[in-house]
């Protein structure tokens, strides 16, 4: 079973010359009168994905009962979180511009689609209700989910219907260069929680927190999130990698019909024994594997690909930000080893410990003989300096413009979008949240 999915893995290694970038945003759903959305029903969230099919080309990807539960289109899908928070995960693109565009088609559709029936906001945690207010999506896999993280930790609950991210999926050329970007996105994890945290309000007013998001995720399962001591090292092999992934106990596991049951704590390895799978072919097998590794939500985690799911979701001038300073980074050889080498005079210990203070501090956090900002200041540098690289082989088609938004805030202020929303929720909207939600709403571009 190992070694399959380690030739999975390393059957999609490309040339740099054809990486591709991909990104996924995930925005809170409200009714007009911002109440919480239900799945089903009038002004529920398949009712919205209905009308996403009425305007043409969505086609209906999954179902629960006759109703849809995820879209798919040529520019990318839409998928429903537990809360019914709205997913939109773009096609992989070769450049931010194509992004961009794909962005704006999913937002200019969402205003159609969504008429005068529904509100939405892109903050790291719904800044309006608590976990026991906002209803659980029905679906089977959700409801063992919410199960089992009632007993791994406090704020289960509040991560499956309360939070919202945005993910950045980046290529790898080779086996070491994999490697060595899976632990460049967990070193990288409290710059990028600071850099972009989201997530400063709780149940209508602002808390003690500027990532309360990192707060939920740390309290939720251990074994999961975060970044985990055991793959969190420069000599680690995909092999060792491959190995401790599928020994992570699974939360569900898929019946022969296709439907899910608890998997009672059990792992892949155990679970594949049990059922026979290793007869099954390798595209089955390579299938069940992938429903398995979605069951870790730790801030870098490998596919067909690596994905980097550490921002927490970016209020609307700032939805390209994450996109581009991961693409700087990753997508350039120059960029990488500057960030290990400005990262270098900090152990993992330190790295690890930083990730449990930052969601209080954000920026500001304290780091040796600096703060944190004065760290992202220079990421922002190296990223802005690989996407100006990428460029030279496309003339007029310099990404790092995305980055400015971010930029501008970090440098002339030490300001996250964290601070970035409160200043707009005290300053302009009197310290009202709803003022807040309508200013800075989602809205088509």
């Amino acid at each position: 079973m190992i070694p399959l999915l380690e030739s999975y893995i390393l059957s999609h290694c490309k040339s740099p010359r054809n990486f591709l970038v991909g990104a996924e945003y995930e925005f809170h759903t409200f009714s007009t009168d911002l109440r919480p959305v239900s799945f089903g029903g009038i002004g529920g969230a398949a009712q919205l994905l209905g009308s996403f099919v009425e305007l043409g080309d969505w086609e209906i990807k999954e179902s629960l009962g006759e109703l849809p539960l995820a879209l798919k289109h040529k520019q990318g899908q839409i998928t429903l979180e537990p809360g019914c928070q709205i997913e939109f995960s773009s096609a992989p693109r070769p450049s931010l511009f194509e992004l961009k565009k794909d962005l704006d088609f999913f937002l200019q559709q969402l205003m159609q689609a969504s008429g005068d029936q529904f509100n939405f906001c892109s903050l790291g945690v719904n800044p309006l209700y608590s976990s026991d207010q906002i209803p659980l999506l029905p679906k089977p896999r959700y409801r063992i989910m919410n199960e089992h993280f009632e007993n791994t930790g406090t704020m289960g609950s509040w991560m499956m219907r309360a939070t919202a991210s945005q993910q950045v999926c980046v290529d790898f050329s080779s086996e070491s260069d994999l490697m060595r970007k899976l632990y460049l996105g967990f070193a990288l994890a409290p710059f990028s929680r600071a850099l972009f945290a989201n997530s400063p309000f709780k149940e209508g007013k602002p808390c003690e927190m500027k990532n309360f998001r990192n707060h939920i995720w740390r309290n939720t399962d251990p074994q999961r999130a975060g970044i985990p001591k055991s793959t969190f090292r420069q000599d680690l092999s995909l092999q060792e990698y491959c190995r401790q992934v599928l020994s992570v106990p699974a939360m569900f596991q898929v019946k022969e019909e296709g439907s899910f049951e608890s998997a009672h704590g059990n792992h892949f390895l155990t679970i594949a024994e049990e059922r026979g799978w290793a007869q099954k072919s390798p595209t089955q097998i390579h299938e069940l594997m992938l429903q398995h590794l979605s069951q870790s939500f730790v801030e870098a985690r490998i596919k067909g690909y690596l994905e980097l799911r550490t921002p927490d979701a970016q209020l609307p001038r700032f939805l390209m930000t994450p996109s581009a300073f991961y693409k700087g980074i990753f997508c350039c050889e120059q960029s990488i080893e500057a960030s290990l080498q400005l990262l270098k005079p900090y152990k993992d210990s330190e790295i690890l410990d930083l990730f449990n203070t930052v969601s209080v501090g954000s920026l500001q956090t304290p780091l040796k003989t600096f703060t944190i900002l004065d760290i992202v200041k220079d990421m922002i540098e190296i990223s802005r300096a690989g996407l100006r690289r990428q460029a030279e082989s496309n003339p007029g088609k310099d990404e790092s413009q995305f980055l400015d938004p971010l930029s501008e805030i970090v440098f002339e202020n030490g300001y996250s979008p964290a601070d970035f929303a409160v200043r707009m929720y005290e300053k302009d909207c009197s310290s009202d949240i709803r003022k807040f939600l309508k200013a800075a709403a989602i809205t088509e571009v």
